[in-house]
């Protein structure tokens, strides 16, 4: 996985885990793509996947509480989540 958090909820962990694919560049233009799916998962379980570019912001819930993961800038290797609007710091960030 390319980005780990590890969240606690009434005293229940998550993990929320992001592996956001693979940038390519075009040698031809520079201009860059993703090469495979990337997937959102809790726990292990999978809860959305992109397969052309990383979505600006995905919604969903950890442990019945709104959660939102978002792309900050140019590179999906930039993401924030954030939690009922509180932002939680990676635990691990490639």
């Amino acid at each position: 996985m390319d980005r780990i958090w590890h969240v606690k909820i009434e005293d229940k962990d998550y993990v929320v885990a992001v592996d956001y694919g693979v940038f390519l560049q075009d040698p031809e233009d520079q201009s860059f793509e993703f090469n495979r799916e990337g997937k959102l998962l809790i726990d292990g379980n999978e809860v959305q996947t992109w397969k052309t570019k990383f979505p600006k912001e995905i919604y969903f819930d950890i442990g019945g509480k709104p959660a939102v993961l978002r792309k900050k800038g140019l590179f999906a290797k930039k993401l924030e989540l954030f939690l009922e609007g509180e932002q939680i710091k990676p635990t691990t960030i490639n």
